[in-house]
C-alpha cells in the first residue's frame, strides 16, 4: 500500500538563500564539528538521482537495497518482519528527544544510526510533507517501472517499515549510504567522505556500516552537479517541476537551505554556466594510467566582463576521477601550478572537472559563478603486471633442474648457525649487505627490496626501497591445503630449496614479506610446506658482475629475464616464468585446486589461472588429463523397454535381430562360423 503523507494544510514557502559561498560547502565530521542544537535533515533526492550511473555515492560506498534494510531491521529485531508493526528496530534507529522529532517519539538512538524526522516531498504534486512526524528513505529496489520500495519511520511507532511501503519514482526523499565491505566491528565508528568532499561520520552495525547523518550530497562521482534548480536556470525547483522530472534531481526540504545542515551554504546562482577551458591529457603515447599533467593559471584562460584577467581561483570541485594535488576551497594566486594525476584504475577515455571561482583584477571577492575546468583524458595502455609464476618445492628442487646452468639456483634459507641447509644462505647473504641485522631477527631489512609505493603493494608498503633494483612485488600464495590462491597485495612470498630443518619429508621453509613492514620472516616446517605455490627467483654467486650491474638470463624454454647484481649475487628482477626442465621436460601447469594440494611432484600454475599475470609466452602446458576407462551404467528391463525412449530420435537398444545380423556380418568377414 502507498502510506498516506502528513501534510501541511498551510505550506509557506521559502525560496534559497542566495550566498556568494562556495555550492559546496565546507566539511564536516559528523562527531563534534556539528552542535546538535540546530536543524539538520539533509537534503532530499529523487529516486533517479539515488540510482544515476554517474554515482551519487564515493567509491566502495552505494544506496542500499531493501534487502540491506531487511539485514539491518534482522539484526536489530532478530526474527520480526518488516512490516509497519512487526519490529521495534525503528525505536533503536531513531534519534531520541524532541529536536527532530515530535513529542512523544519513542527513539533511543541506542544504534548510533540517528534517523530524524526529515519528512518528503510528494511526487505528484511536488509539495512537501511536515517534519518532525516521519523519515522516509530511498531504497535501490523497484517494485516496476513507476514505485520503489522505500523504508519509513514515524516518530511515535517502535518499528521500522521495510516492506509493502512504495512510492513513486519522482518523490523526494532522504537518502543513507552503506558502505559495500566494512572492516569495523559492531558498534565501530569510521568517516566517509563524500564526492563534494564533505565528511560524515559512521556507524558499524552488525556487519553493516552506514553513514550517521542524511546524506547532503551536491555532485555525482564523476563531478557533474546534481541538478537544483528549474527551467529559468535560477531558482530552486517548483512543486511542479518537481512532480514531471524524469531525471535526477535535488532539494532541500521547503527549499530552506538552512535547514539542511548547521554548516550548510548552497547558492543557486553558484553553478557552473561557463565552461572556461577544456583541456586534453594524452595518456595513449606515455602507456601509463596514472600520468601527470601540469595546469597553470594560463590555461583557464578567464577574464571578466570588463576584460580583466585572471589574478586567483578558489577551488570548490575536486575532480571525480583523478586527484590535483590541492585541496578543496583552496585560494590559488597567480602564477600557479596544478598537478592533475589521472585514473589508474582505468584504460579508457574518461572526463574529469575542476571546479572553481576566480576572481580578477579590480575584483576584491570572488566570483558568484562556478568557471569548469574540463579535462578529457584519453585512454591507456595499463602496464602488464609481471607477477611470474608459482611453483611448488618438487618443481624447483627437481633433479632435471629448474635453471638452464649450475650457477643459477634455486636460493637456499640460512641463518647465522646455517640451521636452514646452507650455512650464510643466499637470502641471508643478500640480508647482510643490506647492512642491517639482528641475531633475533636476521632477516630485519631484507624487506628494503620491495617495490616502492602502492601500486601494487597495500597501504603503507613500510620500508620499500626497490633495493639494488630487486623490485619485489606482492605476488600471491596458493595454499597447499585448499589449492586456493589468496589475494594480492598483502605479502609476497619467495621459495628456497632448503628442506626442512627437523627433518620432515613433507615440509620446507620459504620466506615472507609484508605491507607493513620492512622485515621478512622465515616460515618454516609448517605441514605440508613443500606443496605451497611460489614465486620464484633465481640467483648467481659465480657472477662476475660488480655491484650495481645489470645483465640477462635465458631460462629453458628460451625467456630472457633482467638481472641485477647486489654485492656479490646476481639475482632475477622478475619473477620466474619457466615452463620446463633442462632436457626439455614439460613443468605442469595444474589449474584444478585440489589436485595441487595433492601433488607430490613438480608443477607450476598462474594467478587464478589467469595469463594476463604472466608477462611472457609461452605459457607452460597444462597437465594431460588421464583417459578413464568408461564400464558405463546398468539399466533394468523395465527402463530400457519404457515407452518413452532411453534412446534419441532415430536410435533403438537392439533387438535379438540386431544381435543376429552383427553376428552374421562378422561371422561372414572372417571367412564363416561365429
Amino acid at each position: 500500500m502507498i502510506r498516506n503523507f502528513y501534510i501541511l494544510l498551510l505550506l509557506i514557502f521559502i525560496g534559497f538563500t542566495v550566498k556568494a559561498q562556495n555550492f559546496f560547502g565546507t566539511h564536516h565530521s559528523g562527531q563534534s564539528a556539528i552542535p546538535k542544537n540546530c536543524v539538520e535533515y539533509g537534503l532530499l533526492y529523487n529516486w533517479y538521482a539515488a540510482t544515476d550511473s554517474r554515482n551519487i555515492a564515493n567509491i566502495g560506498w552505494h544506496v542500499p537495497s531493501q534487502s540491506e534494510w531487511d539485514t539491518l531491521r534482522e539484526f536489530l529485531d532478530p526474527g520480526s518482519d518488516g512490516s509497519a508493526s512487526g519490529n521495534v528496530a525503528g525505536k533503536e534507529l531513531k534519534e531520541a528527544g524532541t529536536l527532530h522529532w515530535y513529542e512523544g517519539n519513542t527513539g533511543t538512538n541506542s544504534t548510533g544510526f540517528t534517523a530524524v524526522g526529515g519528512a518528503s516531498r510528494d511526487y505528484s504534486l511536488g509539495i512537501f510533507g511536515s517534519p518532525k512526524i516521519y523519515a522516509d528513505f530511498f531504497t535501490t529496489t523497484e517494485l516496476n517501472e513507476t514505485y520503489i520500495y522505500c523504508v519509513y519511520m514515524q516518530y511515535d511507532i517502535d518499528a521500522v517499515q521495510t516492506s509493502g511501503y512504495i512510492s513513486q519514482k519522482p518523490g523526494g526523499k532522504s537518502a543513507r549510504l552503506v558502505k559495500d565491505t566494512t572492516t569495523l566491528s559492531d558498534g565501530e565508528h569510521g568517516t566517509y567522505v563524500g564526492n563534494d568532499g564533505r565528511e560524515y561520520r559512521t556507524i558499524c552495525i552488525g556487519t553493516q556500516e552506514w553513514l550517521t547523518d542524511n546524506l547532503m550530497e551536491t555532485q555525482f562521482r564523476d563531478g557533474n552537479l546534481i541538478p537544483f534548480h528549474g527551467a529559468d536556470n535560477d531558482t530552486a525547483f517548483t512543486d511542479t517541476e518537481w512532480a514531471a522530472l524524469t531525471t535526477a534531481g535535488v532539494c532541500a526540504y521547503n527549499n530552506d537551505v538552512s535547514l539542511v545542515a548547521c554548516d550548510f551554504e548552497w547558492d543557486v546562482n553558484n553553478r557552473p554556466i561557463a565552461q572556461d577551458t577544456s583541456f586534453t591529457i594524452d595518456r595513449l603515447t606515455n602507456e601509463t594510467c596514472d600520468l601527470q599533467q601540469n595546469i597553470s593559471d594560463s590555461d583557464f584562460a578567464f577574464t571578466d566582463e570588463e576584460g580583466d584577467t585572471l589574478t586567483a581561483v578558489k577551488i570548490v570541485g575536486l575532480p571525480g576521477s583523478g586527484s590535483i594535488d590541492t585541496t578543496l576551497n583552496a585560494v590559488l594566486k597567480t602564477p600557479f601550478t596544478l598537478t592533475y594525476t589521472s585514473d589508474v584504475n582505468t584504460t579508457e577515455e574518461y572526463v574529469d572537472t575542476i571546479y572553481y571561482l576566480a576572481q580578477t583584477a579590480g575584483n576584491n571577492s570572488f566570483s558568484s559563478d562556478t568557471g569548469m575546468m574540463v579535462l578529457n583524458v584519453s585512454s591507456c595502455e595499463q602496464p602488464v603486471e609481471c607477477y611470474g609464476y608459482l611453483y611448488n618445492w618438487y618443481a624447483a628442487t627437481d633433479s632435471r633442474k629448474i635453471t638452464s646452468s649450475d650457477d643459477w639456483e634455486v636460493p637456499t634459507l640460512g641463518d647465522e648457525n646455517g640451521d636452514y641447509g646452507q650455512t650464510m644462505g643466499d637470502y641471508y647473504i643478500l640480508t647482510e649487505f643490506i647492512g642491517w641485522r639482528i641475531v633475533d631477527e636476521p632477516y630485519g631489512y631484507l624487506g628494503k627490496i620491495k617495490e616502492i609505493g602502492t601500486r601494487h603493494w597495500n597501504l603503507p608498503n613500510s620500508g620499500a626501497e626497490n633495493f639494488g633494483g630487486f623490485n619485489l612485488l606482492p605476488n600471491s600464495l596458493r595454499s597447499s591445503v585448499t589449492g586456493e590462491f589468496n589475494g594480492l597485495g598483502g605479502n609476497a612470498y619467495l621459495m628456497s630449496r632448503s628442506g626442512s630443518r627437523e627433518g620432515i619429508p613433507t615440509n620446507t621453509n620459504f620466506i615472507k614479506f609484508f605491507y607493513s613492514s620492512t622485515s621478512a620472516v622465515i616460515v618454516g616446517d609448517e605441514p605440508n610446506t613443500k606443496k605451497y605455490g611460489l614465486a620464484v627467483r633465481l640467483v648467481n654467486n659465480n657472477t662476475s658482475l660488480l655491484d650495481g650491474q645489470t645483465g640477462n638470463y635465458v631460462g629453458n624454454d628460451g625467456k630472457v629475464y633482467k638481472t641485477i647484481c647486489i654485492g656479490n649475487q646476481e639475482w632475477l628482477a622478475e619473477n620466474l616464468e619457466e615452463t620446463q626442465y633442462r632436457n626439455g621436460d614439460p613443468i605442469y601447469w595444474v589449474k584444478d585446486n585440489t589436485e595441487w594440494a595433492n601433488l607430490t611432484e613438480g608443477a607450476c600454475c598462474i594467478y587464478n589461472n589467469d595469463t594476463t599475470y604472466a608477462c611472457q609466452r609461452p605459457l607452460p602446458i597444462e597437465e594431460p588429463q588421464i583417459a578413464v576407462v568408461g564400464y558405463g551404467d546398468l539399466y533394468s528391463y523395465f527402463t530400457i523397454y519404457d515407452a518413452r525412449n532411453i534412446a534419441n530420435t532415430g536410435w533403438h537398444v537392439p533387438t535379438w535381430q540386431d544381435g543376429k545380423d552383427l553376428r552374421t556380418y562378422l561371422g561372414n568377414a572372417e571367412g564363416g562360423g561365429n
